[in-house]
């Protein structure tokens, strides 16, 4: 007869005593895919902004005055192009350590370890640019499905509501053999003091 359950009274332990039953858990929140599809997009975000800053870099050094200068000295610049060369490089490398970032946000959100990271992530893609500021679109759409998906990133789930107290500490009498709280100073039974 011990542990077995009774229609809403609770637990029945050894002794023939009832207590609370186990807490109550809420049911287990399927996880809705979106911080998947969301980390997705903000990785591809990244990868376009890794693609578009190594471009820029690129193209930085391709503006260089040295590399100019290798095809003849005929023409007359109206800019010095180490200055063009010089801003091209640090836009490249503010847009790298942006993809950077954001590709730790996307992993983040794929494995649905921290959605903090996550989140920041999805703001540091939009910053990438990319293609025709595909970067921005995908990174947007995909930091939108983020913070939409909270609950699914660990750590997310609710407490137990309450835990149920331990059974009562019990002994038997020894004038009726009856069994009682080990809190009672007499018998309940018999009257006999203990």
């Amino acid at each position: 007869m011990a542990g077995k359950a009774h229609k809403g009274l609770g637990i029945l332990n050894a002794v023939g005593q009832y207590y609370a039953p186990p807490p109550y858990m809420p049911p287990q929140r399927r996880s809705s895919g979106m911080a998947t599809a969301g980390g997705a997009l903000i990785i591809i975000a990244a990868v376009l902004g890794l693609i578009t800053a190594i471009a820029i870099m690129w193209l930085g050094n391709f503006m260089s005055y040295d590399f100019l200068s290798d095809y003849g000295s005929e023409y007359d610049y109206a800019y010095d192009y180490d200055d063009v060369s010089s801003i091209l490089y640090v836009c490249g490398a503010v847009i790298l350590i942006f993809s950077i970032i954001a590709l730790l946000g996307g992993v983040m959100a794929v494995t649905k370890k921290s959605w903090g990271l996550a989140i920041l992530g999805g703001i540091f893609s939009m910053f990438c640019i990319g293609p025709i500021f595909l970067s921005s679109i995908l990174g947007l759409i995909g930091l939108i499905l983020v913070a939409a998906s909270r609950e699914d990133f660990d750590g997310q789930q609710p407490p137990a509501m309450y835990m149920p107290p331990p059974p009562p500490r019990t002994r038997f009498c020894m004038n009726c053999g009856r069994q009682t709280e080990e809190s009672h100073k007499i018998c309940p039974y018999c009257g006999k003091s203990f």
